[in-house]
């Protein structure tokens, strides 16, 4: 609906960013090859566009989701670190581009370096004040770390779930799951 809203009127900068979520949207629900196409669509109209680059992090940010989730994971780690670089430290999207960098580098079954990243968000997140990122970073360490390293993301993010005093605002579902499996980990003695 909003690209159609956005083609009526002829708002490119909306027309960009309608393209490039369809795109993701595609991809998603599996048609890779469309959804590739609709997101560099996207990518390509914004870059065309004569207005500061405000949205240009984000469109980066959704075509690598869309690289990620169609396997093409070289491409989406490319365009995730060209949008961080983008991202003045402290951002919010950096945490987020940190976040999805994990993802990636998880699917490349490059554990080590995920869990830096995700150390890595959780850290910053932190630093700036955004405790739903850190959580959502916490709970990723948990889930995909082990040992120690998971017990002690573990702690931390139990100790964020207990300081926060706008619980509908955070993933608590998933922090919550999290935290079961390490317990039922540290259980077993894994």
């Amino acid at each position: 609906r909003v690209l159609d809203v956005a083609q009526a009127h002829d708002y490119r900068i909306w027309i960009a960013v309608g393209l490039a979520l369809g795109g993701l949207a595609d991809v998603a629900s599996g048609d890779v090859e469309r959804g590739l196409a609709r997101t560099e669509e996207g990518v390509a109209m914004y870059e065309g566009i004569h207005t500061p680059p405000v949205f240009w992090p984000v469109l980066l940010g959704l075509r690598a989701n869309a690289c990620q989730l169609a396997g093409h994971y070289r491409d989406a780690l490319s365009l995730l670190e060209t949008a961080f670089e983008l991202e003045e430290e402290g951002s919010p999207l950096r945490i987020i581009f940190r976040v999805v960098r994990a993802d990636v580098l998880l699917a490349m079954e490059n554990g080590a370096l995920a869990l830096a990243e995700l150390g890595a968000a959780a850290a910053e997140a932190e630093a700036v004040g955004v405790p739903m990122l850190q959580v959502e970073a916490l709970a990723r360490l948990v889930e995909a770390g082990s040992g120690e390293d998971a017990r002690e993301a573990a702690r931390q993010l139990s100790a964020v779930l207990g300081s926060l005093d706008e619980r509908e605002h955070v993933d608590f579902a998933r922090a919550t799951a999290a935290l079961a499996a390490d317990a039922g980990a540290l259980a077993r003695g894994t």
